[in-house]
């Protein structure tokens, strides 16, 4: 009976995830989930004369672990390997990433069955030819963001790093503020660089607050 709790308990971990999410998110957190609401996404983007875009905006600083029921050394229930990490570094500074992607709205969409039950979607013929046209564009980039903390304060980026695949342009944003300290702000994307040079005022606003998801996680013993 002993030896049995011992392999149950040692399929049994207690896993951890540190980040920020969008404040008003109600993305479902399930096991299968990465880090949910940790993502927003504003779209559609509407560009006169030009496709809709999705600007995603997220917080790339978290931190993630798993406790684990030690059945090797039972005398120490409980045990974890030295790379998990259990809260955010204290010197690490603040990092927004901001990516523009094409949105493609209901009239580029149609609906499938899959497996005869869920009902998916897919580019429709007047969708793949967008999509083949935007393939052959240079993507969209956020050029300017702000962050703005709870006690009135604004700041600046001191650092603006593009991405070196052209076809993923994303940009992260480095503010001169510890991560670790911040548990509620706000960010605003304020202009974005279409893909023609033409630059485009905006007022995007990405709510994060810091997230302590814990989860109990016991794998399937037989199928």
């Amino acid at each position: 009976m002993v030896l049995a709790l011992m392999v149950i308990s040692g399929c049994v971990s207690i896993e951890r995830d540190i980040y920020f999410k969008e404040k008003s998110s109600e993305d479902e957190k399930t096991m299968e989930a990465n880090r949910p609401g940790g993502i927003f996404r504003f779209s559609p983007l509407s560009v006169t004369d030009q496709y809709d875009r999705s600007v995603q905006v997220s917080v790339l600083n978290h931190a993630s672990g798993s406790y684990l029921w030690g059945i090797v050394i039972p005398v120490i229930p409980v045990f974890f390997l030295p790379e998990f990490k259990f809260s955010l570094d204290k010197n690490e500074k603040l990092k927004i990433q901001c990516l523009i992607q094409p949105y493609y709205g209901p009239q580029f969409l149609e609906t499938y069955e899959h497996f005869g039950n869920a009902k998916l979607t897919r580019l429709n013929e007047k969708g793949l030819e967008l999509a083949k046209k935007l393939d052959k564009l240079d993507l969209d980039t956020c050029t300017s963001a702000t962050v703005h903390s709870m006690n009135g304060k604004f700041y600046q980026p001191i650092k603006i790093e593009s991405s070196a695949d052209p076809k993923y342009k994303s940009v992260i944003f480095t503010f001169d503020l510890p991560a670790s300290t911040m548990t509620e702000f706000k960010v605003s994307v304020d202009e974005i660089q279409l893909n023609t040079g033409e630059r485009l005022k905006t007022k995007i606003e990405f709510s994060p607050i810091l997230e302590d998801w814990t989860r109990y996680y016991i794998p399937k013993l037989a199928p």
